[in-house]
């Protein structure tokens, strides 16, 4: 069997979702109907035969604020102040990308159950901020053990990816910074009863920036549960609870002075309610919350963008999917982020708090269509 589909939507791919959340990826954009057909809770398919899956897709975004720009940041830019470097290479606050998808999966049968493994290709293009662009790619295991229940590996590379112009204290100036990624991710998934399953998963990431900003190297780790209810046959919730910890591992080098340490803990909830309006028509909406807590033990004065300071992100989700045929599904989505930022001093001489939150939104409309 083949499969091909093809997508165009808008959705956000914002850095920061990318460095502590995968739940805001374009990957889960459908929801209920795309856990199904991976059978996350659905019956273990006993296939007579291995099968190819092919799949392609083509996203375009828009992105309000791709580099995560304060109010007092977007303002700079539009009156074209760049006398530190800040907005170098840096052409458009928002941003429309294109982001074609390629993957292909094999599917058989293995000790007696559905054994599944894939890889997906996934390049960005920035339309504004070409310097931005990246690649994504991603291989994934997962062996069914009985009905729902299963196992998961998955490895993810990103082999760089910018994240915009940060401050760099030896020269006094902003330069770019770049980091590439390496997540590793374990899963298990059991069904408890006919309508509530439970999903344990383990992060392992390493983030490594060039050589101007080796002080925000990182080896993370995060674990995460999530509880799966079906209320009634339209009615599905979804809750995680996730925490984490980021450790900056990098090379300070030898500055004679104390360097920047953003190591942090994070901690996440995240609800989710899938409802099917009819049978062709379904809609979720979604809250997440962060609680992001910094644990240098530098002074103020060492790292007043650090030290003792946490944050609070919050993001609103909402969707809906109506399926015109078995084949062709269109989708509209629009998600709002917002990040407010509680450093310890308000001092302006040691530090500028208007550049540390943020908003971002993003609007997105969608057609898919498989075969």
């Amino acid at each position: 069997m083949t499969m091909l589909i093809l997508t165009w939507s808008f959705a956000s791919t914002a850095a920061e979702f990318k460095s502590v959340e995968t739940d805001q990826s374009v990957r889960e954009v459908h929801a209920k109907r795309e856990a199904e057909k991976n059978s996350e809770s659905s019956p273990d398919a006993k296939s007579p035969q291995s099968r190819l899956l092919f799949e392609a897709r083509l996203e375009t975004t828009y992105n309000s604020n791709v580099f995560y720009f304060s109010r007092d940041e977007m303002d700079s830019f539009d009156t074209g102040s760049n006398s530190t470097g800040k907005f170098t290479d840096i052409d458009s606050i928002d941003d429309v990308i294109l982001s074609p998808r390629f993957s292909v999966t094999f599917k058989d049968l293995f000790l007696g159950h559905t054994f599944m493994s894939g890889i997906v290709v996934t390049p960005h293009f920035y339309t504004q901020n070409e310097v931005k662009n990246y690649e994504d790619y991603q291989f994934n295991i997962r062996q069914y053990l009985s009905k729902g229940e299963f196992l998961e590996f998955d490895y993810e590379k990103t082999p760089e990816f910018m994240e915009g112009n940060f401050y760099d204290r030896d020269d006094t100036l902003y330069k770019k910074a770049t980091y590439s990624e390496d997540r590793f991710t374990l899963a298990y998934n059991r069904p408890l009863s006919e309508d509530i399953s439970i999903k344990a998963q383990y992060f392992y990431l390493m983030d490594d920036y060039n050589n101007n900003f080796n002080e925000y190297d990182m080896d993370s780790q995060a674990l995460r549960l999530t509880i799966r209810k079906a209320f009634n046959e339209d009615l599905t919730g979804r809750l995680f609870g996730e925490y984490k910890y980021e450790d900056a591992q990098g090379d300070l080098g030898d500055t004679g002075r104390i360097e920047s340490e953003p190591s942090r803990e994070i901690w996440k909830i995240n609800l989710r309610g899938i409802y099917d309006l009819t049978s062709q028509l379904q809609t979720y909406l979604q809250y997440g919350i962060w609680f992001i807590d910094y644990t240098t033990s530098h002074s103020v004065v060492d790292d007043s963008y650090h030290a003792q300071r946490n944050d609070v992100l919050q993001t609103i989700d909402w969707q809906a999917a109506y399926s015109v045929t078995k084949d062709v599904e269109l989708n509209i989505l629009y998600q709002y982020t917002i990040k407010d930022a509680n450093p310890e001093t308000d001092d302006l001489s040691i530090l500028d708090a208007s550049i540390l939150g943020y908003e971002m939104q993003q609007v997105s409309v969608g057609m898919k269509y498989s075969f």
